[in-house]
């Protein structure tokens, strides 16, 4: 009922090889679940930091810096669902991560403490925000400020708070379902999305992704990448690449 699922593993490869995270850039996943995407970026920054010791690549006073900001100052993630967010945080403590930053709260409220949209701090979000829901009645009046688009589905919601709390060149790579964006009441949001990201990879994702959850519903990935300065005229000129995802694994 709240558009919980969580993310097949392959697909939480693929998106990971879209958005190739250099070391040390700070993630943020504000729709976590029990941690699939951070857990697994965590793991495999953690094995990059070793082979560039053992090819001498770091020092062991480099290396050892450079593991503890991996695991205690890059990786964020948050969660409504408290239980949920729990389960995250055991997650990349198994993963080895003991000091990891997973809060449970509404990412969508002002009051998040994962990100804000007045301060963009993030190099890379990545997520699988839950899908069709209604977010009239659990936002409060003052949170409603943070959006230029007052639009009532959460995913619509995501998107904007995402392009603003990510850095300038940051990525966003997120899931979408295929009908969020087709319809008229989001034209302006299609637009303001242009006018302030690049779109550098859209996959569309197999019918039957989700339906181990019971989710029947077509969807895909988007990659952009949040301008410098927003294209006011839609003037830049670039290319996109389009995935067809026959099968996954």
């Amino acid at each position: 009922d709240a558009g919980e699922f969580y993310t097949p593993r392959p697909v939480v490869r693929l998106m990971v090889e879209l958005v190739n995270p250099q070391l040390g850039e700070v993630v943020l996943d504000p729709a976590c679940g029990t941690g699939g995407f951070l857990v697994f970026l965590m793991q495999d920054a953690l094995a990059r930091a070793d082979l560039a010791r053992q090819s001498k690549a770091l020092t062991v006073s480099a290396h050892k810096s450079l593991t503890e900001k991996l695991m205690q100052n890059t990786f964020f993630g948050a969660d409504a669902n408290e239980g949920v967010a729990c389960a995250a945080k055991m997650n990349m403590i198994v993963a080895g991560d003991g000091h990891t930053n997973i809060r449970p709260e509404d990412s969508l409220a002002a009051a998040a403490k994962s990100w804000d949209v007045a301060t963009p701090d993030c190099d890379i979000i990545i997520t699988n925000p839950p899908f069709g829901t209604s977010e009239t009645d659990s936002l409060e009046k003052g949170d409603w400020d943070q959006f230029p688009f007052r639009l009532t589905k959460g995913q619509q919601l995501f998107l904007q708070k995402m392009l603003l709390s990510v850095k300038p060149g940051g990525d966003i790579c997120t899931v979408i379902d295929d009908g969020l964006l087709n319809t008229a009441s989001s034209q302006d949001l299609r637009k303001w999305l242009f006018q302030n990201a690049r779109m550098k990879v859209v996959v569309r994702l197999p019918e039957d992704t989700f339906k181990p959850n019971k989710i029947n519903v077509r969807s895909s990935v988007l990659l952009m990448e949040k301008w410098d300065a927003p294209d006011t005229d839609l003037d830049n000129d670039y290319s996109v690449i389009f995935i067809d995802v026959k099968s996954l694994g």
